[in-house]
């Protein structure tokens, strides 16, 4: 096969690939045993945040290098944070504004 043709075939072939999405929903569906729940993360992100916090998204993520983990975003005023916590125990990973 011509070399240009074959440049062109893979490239093409890479651009009609459907994309794959995460499981991390099926796994957590699968795992919920282990882990707290959406509910309790976004408790505990409100309580880091403070009074007057806002819950605005709970995701659950399933990282092969970091673990589990729920990611919320909160809202407080005009202010938002994103608040990071570990799925299995409840710890606060990290909180930050996010700009």
């Amino acid at each position: 096969m011509n070399p240009m043709k074959a440049v062109l075939l893979a490239a093409a072939l890479a651009c009609s690939a459907p994309a794959f999405a995460d499981d991390d929903d099926g796994h957590y569906s699968r795992n919920r045993h282990r882990y707290i729940s959406h509910e309790k993360a976004a408790q505990i992100a409100s309580g880091k945040i403070g009074q007057g916090a806002r819950i605005d998204e709970v995701e659950f993520e399933n990282s092969r290098y970091g673990g589990a983990y729920f990611e919320v975003e909160v809202q407080k005023g005009a202010k938002e944070y994103k608040v990071v916590i570990d799925a299995e125990t409840g710890r606060i990973i990290s909180a930050h504004r996010d700009y």
